[in-house]
């Protein structure tokens, strides 16, 4: 049973296992309860990629522990920011002064996600980014109390960039959505390819929501690209992809896209999405691990799950271990346990915690597989080749003033 209120879902207790408690009873003293926020679109385009098979994924770590960190009960609240910077803000406040949430997991969107950690860094709360993508969690709006755990924009650019470059793919043209997350997906790109001895021989910007993308490719087909890269996201890959295919781009120039989600393979199908190339922060099918975790993640939602749910479920995991090797819910206790060893679980290998709250950890660059070459239902990606997390981030920098 599910109860919402300005945008907050609580999750019953039976929801999540029999131990725990979802709302806490009147008068019960702070420390008997973990809470655990989880904000993300559980409503709108970006529910698919993160939303409630995110919160599913974890329950899933949640319950790895019987439901307790501490010895105490966990519970976990569900916030729908609708992808509004206001109701976002609301949430926080609401969540970090009245509800008294220990840490609030961000999912997608960079707007409310920097919303949510202003709050978070005045409040000395703590939060865990695993949906959104700016660069601005670790540069201009760095805080000692926010931790950019999934993925960023500069590191789907590099990653991809660099692997496609050094195979010989000097000319590239870019295809951008005009709003900050796509500009900094093709500044990321442009930087590495000049790095690597490459050139942009044309860039084109297209609203924020386009659908037409036939005039976008003509361009890209005269300019004499090897690869025609593009930086945009979820319904505008969608478009693009499938205008490509009827262009039959594949056929005269590599394709590649700096973000695409695992949902978007699986809407656009691999006859119109093969030998694109991609990259991500994981992939379900990536080992024997990833692949038992994600087909019993597959029984509780029915499908496969995105690189930002198992990093849900590994920023869920990895909190709950710190605070349980802590002893503490106090953030910067909480924190310093991270940063004291390697992070590993179903979802990263050895990552490690910068002092700037960037998770540093491996990249995948793929390549979406031919009908034939698939043996099951989600399998999409043919592994292209591991790129190092060092080498995929950008430069620690001091976080100044804001810490």
């Amino acid at each position: 049973m599910l109860r919402i209120t300005r945008g907050v879902v609580f999750i019953a207790a039976s929801a999540i296992i029999a131990s725990m408690s979802t709302v806490a009873s009147a008068g019960r003293p702070r420390d008997e309860v973990i809470r655990i926020g989880f904000v993300t679109d559980f409503s709108g385009p970006f529910e698919p990629v993160d939303g409630h098979a995110g919160a599913q994924a974890m329950r899933m770590a949640i319950e790895e522990v019987s439901g307790r960190a501490a010895g105490r009960r966990i519970e976990l609240i569900l916030g729908d920011h609708r992808n509004d910077v206001s109701v976002a803000t609301a949430l926080a406040q609401e969540w970090t002064a009245k509800q008294r949430v220990d840490v609030i997991i961000g999912g997608v969107n960079s707007d409310t996600s920097l919303a949510i950690a202003t709050v978070v860094h005045a409040a000395k709360n703590l939060m865990l980014v695993v949906g959104a993508g700016t660069t601005e969690h670790t540069r201009e709006q760095c805080s000692a109390f926010v931790v950019q755990y999934a993925y960023d924009t500069y590191s789907h650019g590099r990653a991809l960039a660099s692997v496609l470059a050094r195979n010989g793919n000097k000319r590239w043209h870019l295809v951008t959505a005009e709003y900050p997350f796509g500009v900094q997906l093709e500044q990321a790109t442009a930087l590495t390819v000049s790095e690597l001895g490459g050139s942009i021989v044309g860039t084109l910007r297209h609203p924020h929501g386009a659908t037409e993308f036939a005039p976008i490719f003509d361009a890209a087909l005269r300019s004499g690209a090897d690869v025609v890269s593009l930086s945009n996201t979820h319904s505008e890959v969608v478009a693009a992809v499938k205008a490509a295919r009827a262009l039959h781009i594949q056929s005269r120039l590599q394709l590649a896209a700096t973000f695409v989600s695992i949902d978007d393979i699986h809407e656009i199908g691999l006859e119109q999405a093969q030998g694109m190339y991609v990259t991500d922060s994981w992939y379900w099918s990536r080992d024997d691990e990833t692949r038992r975790w994600s087909r019993a993640f597959f029984e509780r939602t029915g499908r496969m799950p995105s690189s930002l749910q198992a990093a849900d479920y590994s920023a869920v995991k990895q909190y709950l271990l710190a605070v349980d090797q802590s002893r503490s819910t106090e953030p910067a206790r909480v924190l310093s346990q991270m940063k004291s060893h390697a992070l590993s679980d179903v979802y990263t290998h050895s990552a490690q915690l910068r002092g700037d709250g960037r998770l540093i950890h491996d990249m995948y660059v793929l390549q979406i597989k031919r009908p034939d070459q698939s043996t099951e239902a989600w399998d999409y990606y043919q592994p292209v080749a591991t790129v190092s997390g060092s080498y995929a981030s950008l430069p620690e920098t001091p976080c100044g003033v804001r810490m």
